[in-house]
Formats: C-alpha cells, structure tokens, sequence
C-alpha cells in the first residue's frame, strides 16, 4: 500500500511505501522496528497522522491505568507479563460477546493474575487465623451484623473477594466446584456460586463515598453482567486449553 504523494501530511523526501502487513501507524513501526514487516520508511521529524487502531489503544492504556490507580488493593503491575497475557485474552472473548468495557476487561485479567498465587486465591482468613476456601464461611465472615466481620470496611473487603472468588471458580473451574463438594462436608454445599458472586459485588458497588466511590460503577456493572462474565472466562478457558497453557494444569491439580 502506498501513501499519495501529494498527502498533506507527507512529501516524497519523508515517505517510501508501507506494506500491507503494518496493523498500526508509523509511530508503532518506528518504535517496534520490525523490517520484516515493513521496507524502509524515512520520516523527518514533525508531525504525521495516527491511525484508529493505535489512537484505540492509546484510549484502553489510559482508561487501564486509570483502573489500576482506582483499584487501590491489587499488586499486579502493568508491566507484568502474565498480566499482559491475560489482557490480550480476556480482551478478544469478552469483546466478541459485547463486553466492550474497558474496566470490566481489566480487572478480570487483573483478577487471573492474582489468583495464579495461592495464597491471593485464599487470602481471606478468619478470626483465629485460618484460611477459608470455603464460601459459605467466607459469607459468614463478611457479616458486620450476625458474622465475625468487625467493620463495614471489612465487610466491602470479603465481599468484593467473594465476588472474585465464586467469578474465578465457575468461570475457569466450575468442575472444581464438585469435586470439593464430594470430598468433604462443606458449608458451600448449600450455596448458589453465582447467586452469591452477583450478590457480593453489589454489596461493593453500595460503598459509593469516599476512596471506593470511583470503582462503586465498575462493581455494579459485573453484578449487572455477572453470567455473561463467567461465560466469557468459560471462552478464556477453553483457549487455554487449546494452548495447552501450563497454568490450566497446574492449577486443576492444585484444586482437584
């Protein structure tokens, strides 16, 4: 593909030709520097036009770091690879079944990355110190009320892990679910995992002052979509599968 010659924005003395291959404008080209993809492009210094797609994702790294700032507990960085990775895959399963936010997108590939370490998965413990894994527990603990919660903070706190927790399990695990059912007497044997992610996460989005007021719409918004999120992380992980990625693997051993 040629550029005219008499474009506005170029002359024949800055431009050669750019090949048909090139999915983002120059300014990518010129910092990835792939020759394989491109013949040799001269630019004088000065201004030349972006193109949609990398105005697009000038727009998604923004909103990401955004999010990131909001989120305020998360430990992932941006820079992490894993999290890169999950990006990209949750980004084109959920986009293809219209979930085109960019918030939603991130702090799903957020939470995959945290729960590949065990103990993100169990961090919640209960009084004496003991890890839960178990939901039904985790229900008790976040209640101010009737449970063992000691503040409402704390009760934002378990219930936004609730919310993660039953969203990784019947996304990505949902034969686990079973499993752990079978092999022992479980307080979650009586509970609905969607019911109680749906749940959790609207309990968050009502902490709507303060340092949780800018995340209080994003937690309304995966309660709002809740099953469309566990069927896309359904899609993310039939990817994986296909991939034969270690980290489906090891982490069904871990759980079975």
């Amino acid at each position: 593909m040629s550029f005219p010659l008499r474009s506005k924005y170029y002359s024949p003395s800055t431009l050669k030709v750019l090949l048909p291959k090139c999915k983002g404008c120059l300014e990518k080209y010129l910092i990835a520097r792939n020759s394989g993809a491109h013949t040799t492009v001269k630019l004088i210094k000065g201004f030349f036009p972006k193109c949609h797609f990398c105005r697009e994702e000038k727009k998604r790294d923004s909103a990401r770091g955004k999010l990131a700032k909001n989120q305020g507990d998360s430990m992932v960085s941006e820079l992490n690879p894993l999290h890169q990775f999950f990006t990209a895959v949750v980004e084109h399963n959920y986009e293809d079944l219209e979930v085109h936010s960019v918030e939603v997108q991130g702090y799903v590939a957020t939470l995959l990355t945290e729960f590949c370490e065990v103990e993100n998965l169990y961090k919640i413990k209960s009084a004496d110190g003991r890890r839960l894994a178990d939901l039904g527990e985790m229900l008790l603990e976040s209640d101010p009320v009737y449970g063992a919660a000691s503040s409402f903070d704390r009760e934002r706190q378990v219930r936004k892990h609730i919310g993660d927790y039953a969203l990784f399990f019947t996304g990505m695990f949902p034969e686990s679910l079973n499993a752990h059912r079978l092999r022992r007497s479980r307080v979650d044997s009586l509970v609905d995992f969607v019911k109680a992610g749906k749940e959790s996460y609207y309990i968050v989005s009502k902490f709507e002052h303060f340092e949780y007021a800018k995340v209080a719409p994003l937690f309304r918004r995966m309660s709002q979509e809740f099953e469309t999120l566990v069927y896309g992380l359904n899609q993310v992980k039939n990817e994986l599968e296909e991939m034969q990625h270690p980290i489906m693997r090891q982490t069904r051993e871990f759980l079975m």
